[in-house]
């Protein structure tokens, strides 16, 4: 993330300095060869610049999706906690547990069915419809 940023700021400070080139230059005769030749070469490194700046800027949007993804995964997890009465995991003010399984083994955050009978019997459980496994204890 440093070697981007210092980048950026060479960048940066890179354009402003082309910029009062440039200024400069536009003040001098225009037939002068060595213009033509400071010009040719400002306008050759600003179109760098400006294919490094825009380098920058998709590394820099694929960062901050990185970050918004690994802040909502935190969050999930701060708010998960796994019950060990229920043998499953419950989020803060969910009232639909998640499968210990997938979220152990695979990290995924799936929400348990809850089922009412079993084979017209009354029989409160909850399932997991990813890995089929049932859960007893969550409706005590």
């Amino acid at each position: 993330m440093s070697v981007t940023l210092a980048a950026g700021v060479t960048l940066i400070d890179f354009l402003n300095k082309s910029l009062e080139t440039l200024k400069l230059v536009q003040q001098d005769n225009p037939d002068s060869s060595e213009l033509q030749l400071h010009l040719a070469t400002l306008t050759q490194q600003l179109s760098l610049t400006m294919v490094e700046a825009a380098q920058l800027q998709g590394i820099l949007a694929q960062k901050n999706e990185e970050i918004r993804q690994l802040t909502q995964r935190l969050s999930e997890q701060t708010n998960i906690k796994y019950d060990t009465k229920s043998e499953v995991y419950w989020a803060e003010g969910d009232e639909s547990p998640y499968c210990p399984k997938c979220y152990e083994n695979d990290k995924k955050l799936i929400h348990l069915n809850y089922n009412s009978m079993v084979w017209d019997e009354p029989a409160p459980h909850h399932a997991c419809c990813v890995c089929e496994r049932e859960f007893w204890k969550t409706c005590n």
